[in-house]
């Protein structure tokens, strides 16, 4: 059994936003969710032979909820998960205590406490998604857990004693670090959460620092996006910005997309970092990136060791093109006329850009939207052109239509009325959970009478 302890935000219960596929889910597998509690503000929800945290709090009077599942990591703001749908059906909060072998894995996790209360150590439950300490994760992107070693874990212990050692740590007894993975893989801790957790271990016990935000395995190699295949690596890139995009999380300075010759991955900038921003089809050599994994695809993140400098260089990006076809179940935030900053071309939120402030703005549409095979889902993105497209809606008209109504969300609401539940086939740059839209069309669209004769004519 495995608790997957990553809780990366809090959202208000009241703004939730369920896609159909998700409550459908919720409906067929509530009878199956064993709910079990931990204390009045954390329960857990068990389902076959996975098991997930949900924590409650109350803030200025509204109560927000968090789950440790993988759909809630990869979710945008206000999405919900069939968890937590399922739990706020439920008619009385979950009494079952939770038994031995949860708790034991919960302590080994951190939380501290007796087993009728315990609480989840301290970063956990930050709304923000930071990790107090350590190297700083990427938002949504958990990292993948390893197969459970050979008892043996040659491998493991070279690694551990060689970067131990490589801390400033002296005579690291392998028997002893043995010892230790094994205790830990009781409790299903494994790969490089092991590791870490052994060397840190080990750093304490001879009264050494671990430099801070290094939490993972250092290199000095300079990596190339296809090289980039292990998570909690420290390495250096020389990327080419292909995406900025809009992120109204206070601890994100920047998100968005870097690549090379190889490929493209998502990068995320955190606001405690304090670096400089990086600007769009721009080039950078930058030091010192921790990697993150989640099924299958890498990420990195920038920390307070990370350094930056701009290049003269053209890097060529690879990207990699991609088809999906789905129902548009959801029109998000941000979609519609938006106002982006004259000066950076990021999103402003409120007329503010979050890093210059009241700026001049320039006008742009857009459309951000998710798709549903039944399946999976995928996000997508499409901009001023494809929206006009798709939508007949001209940036002219759109801005006639918020200053008739004095309100620039009534051009995305007339978008949801004409696209929403509505099937697209679309193809574009592929970004991971998100495609970058090249063309657009609807699947099975009815002919229209123009169409028809222009047809006659060709007869």
């Amino acid at each position: 059994m495995t608790i997957n302890m990553m809780i990366t935000r809090f959202v208000d219960v009241t703004n939730l936003v369920y896609v159909p596929k998700t409550l459908k889910a919720a409906s067929a597998e509530a009878a199956d969710y064993e709910w079990m509690r931990v204390n009045d503000n954390a329960h857990i929800c068990k389902h076959g032979n996975k098991t997930y945290p949900l924590l409650l709090k109350e803030t200025e009077g509204k109560l927000e909820i968090a789950c440790g599942c993988e759909a809630w990591q990869y979710a945008h703001d206000n999405d919900g998960c069939k968890h937590v749908a399922a739990f706020l059906k439920l008619s009385n909060p979950p009494q079952k205590p939770i038994p031995e072998e949860i708790a034991r894995e919960l302590m080994a996790a951190g939380w501290t406490g007796g087993r009728g209360n315990l609480h989840p150590p301290e970063g956990t439950s930050d709304p923000d998604g930071e990790d107090n300490e350590g190297s700083d994760p990427t938002p949504v992107d958990p990292p993948k857990r390893e197969p459970v070693p050979s008892p043996g874990g040659g491998g493991a212990i070279k690694r551990i004693i060689e970067e131990a050692e490589g801390l400033g740590a002296i005579e690291v007894d392998a028997a002893y670090v043995d010892e230790k993975l094994a205790k830990l893989r009781m409790f299903k801790v494994v790969g490089s959460e092991a590791e870490r957790s052994v060397v840190s271990g080990i750093l304490r016990a001879q009264g050494i620092k671990r430099p801070k935000g290094q939490g993972g395995r250092t290199t000095n190699q300079l990596l190339t996006v296809d090289r980039i295949d292990a998570a909690d690596v420290w390495c250096n890139i020389r990327v080419k910005v292909t995406q900025l995009w809009d992120s109204d999380k206070d601890s994100i300075r920047q998100i968005g997309l870097v690549g090379d010759e190889t490929g493209v991955m998502k990068f995320v900038s955190w606001e405690k970092a304090d670096l400089q921003m990086i600007e769009a089809d721009k080039c950078y050599s930058i030091e010192n990136v921790v990697t993150n994994e989640y099924d299958g695809r890498f990420s990195v993140a920038f920390t307070k060791n990370t350094k930056i400098a701009g290049i003269e260089e053209d890097i060529v990006v690879g990207f990699t093109t991609s088809e999906y076809s789905g129902h548009m179940v959801q029109i998000q935030n941000g979609s519609g006329l938006i106002k982006r900053c004259a000066i950076c071309n990021r999103a402003m939120q409120h007329g503010t850009c979050k890093e210059h402030g009241t700026a001049k703005n320039i006008q742009d549409l857009r459309i951000k939207a998710v798709l549903d095979n039944g399946v999976t889902t995928k996000n997508i993105l499409l901009n001023r052109e494809r929206t006009e497209a798709l939508t007949g809606i001209t940036m002219d008209a759109a801005i006639a239509m918020a200053r008739e109504a004095l309100d620039a969300g009534v051009v995305s609401e007339q978008i949801e009325a004409m696209l929403l539940m509505k099937e697209y086939e679309v193809s574009g740059q592929d970004m991971g959970d998100t495609i970058l839209v090249e063309s657009i069309s609807e699947v099975n669209a009815a002919v229209t009478k123009e169409e028809i004769e222009a047809l006659l004519k060709e007869v």
